[in-house]
């Protein structure tokens, strides 16, 4: 039922972090993690190619001594939720995003979403640096409990070494586990706080990426 899956809403957020960002608590190989994404809004994840996201699922609610098969349920493939509504599946997420949203402004391709606006957001993007995470498990349950959305997982794999010959992917992306959002009236704790944890900022002359 959809009460029991939203009941486990803050266990899939963990398990989503630690199979994309630290997929050995799993084990998941580091190939697959970097094969899948996800993004901030939906409870999804997207893969490449073969996936084990469900036998993960299974691990994690075993390990967390939460082995209920309603539970176990709660994660089904995009195949599945489509014949349920006798539609065909969607081959990707692009589709799937197109196929959900209008978008008068371009219509048959992927939606801005946000859409563009000339009003400032009062939030901050932060890319959080796989590094940070790779010192410490608890790294991940910080920025949950900080950050003001799930985290939007569009990095990983060839994103680290990757051109596209016109090379627009900062250092900063490159060494990206994962994008979050931040208050502005949670600035002063993640500057004076989390920011010195993530990036190393020992050289006063040079600014992180």
């Amino acid at each position: 039922a959809a009460e029991e899956c939203s009941a486990i809403t803050p266990q899939f957020a963990e398990f989503k972090a630690q199979y994309m960002s630290a997929p050995s608590l799993l084990n998941v190989t580091k190939e697959r993690s970097h094969a899948c994404g996800s993004d901030p809004v939906l409870m999804s994840i997207w893969c490449y190619g073969e996936e084990d996201v469900m036998q993960a699922w299974t691990r994690f609610l075993d390990t967390n001594n939460s082995t209920d098969p309603a539970n176990v349920a709660c994660l089904f493939s995009a195949a599945k939720l489509a014949s349920h509504d006798n539609l065909p599946a969607p081959p990707g997420f692009a589709e799937l995003t197109i196929f959900t949203n209008t978008n008068d402004r371009i219509p048959g391709k992927v939606p801005d979403s946000p859409v563009p606006s000339p009003v400032e957001r009062f939030v901050a993007g932060v890319l959080v640096p796989q590094s940070w995470l790779d010192e410490s498990e608890e790294n991940i349950k910080i920025v949950q409990e900080h950050a003001t959305n799930a985290p939007y997982y569009a990095f990983g794999g060839a994103a680290a070494s990757g051109s596209d010959q016109a090379n627009s992917l900062s250092q900063a992306h490159r060494n990206a586990a994962f994008m979050v959002f931040w208050f502005e009236d949670d600035e002063a704790n993640f500057w004076g706080n989390l920011f010195p944890q993530m990036f190393d900022i020992s050289d006063k002359t040079n600014f992180p990426p």
